[in-house]
């Protein structure tokens, strides 16, 4: 019995190790549609990503003394209704925790304005398993504009 119960264990490691592997995917696939629908000025794609009462903080670089911001996701989708520029954000280096329906997402990013470097830094992102799929609870970031790490390639 103890062998049945070890080679059932065996035999279940690859399904989690599968399912955890797609989970993750699933995670990033969030997160870069929320960039491309930003990149595509399509707030309804974005507002299916984000949940309603979320919210983003951003720190600026080296200055403790100022605090950080605070942006609705509310205010993020009439922000994107409104764009004028062309935005563009890439992450690379992603680190992916995923726990039954909860996951953080950590990673190194740029933002370009109308293909313009505008600064660098990293995104940290937490999301719930919603029955449609995975949505942003809520977003961290850095906005550094030296000392930038460049992405793995140029794309």
């Amino acid at each position: 019995m103890k062998y049945l119960f070890i080679a059932f264990c065996l035999l279940s490691l690859p399904k989690l190790s599968f399912a955890q592997t797609d989970e993750k995917a699933a995670v990033i696939a969030t997160v870069q549609a929320l960039f491309d629908a930003m990149a595509a000025k399509d707030s309804v794609s974005a507002r299916k990503l984000l949940l309603p009462a979320g919210a983003s903080y951003i720190t600026q670089q080296a200055n403790d003394s100022t605090p950080a911001s605070y942006w609705a996701h509310d205010n993020i989708i009439l922000q994107m209704r409104k764009a004028e520029n062309q935005v563009r954000e890439r992450m690379w280096n992603i680190e992916v925790l995923v726990h039954d329906r909860i996951a953080q997402l950590w990673a190194n990013y740029d933002f370009y304005v109308n293909g313009q470097f505008r600064h660098c830094g990293v995104d940290a992102f937490i999301l719930i398993k919603e029955k449609d799929g995975w949505k942003i609870a809520s977003g961290a970031f850095t906005i550094e504009k030296t000392g930038c790490e460049a992405p793995p390639t140029n794309n």
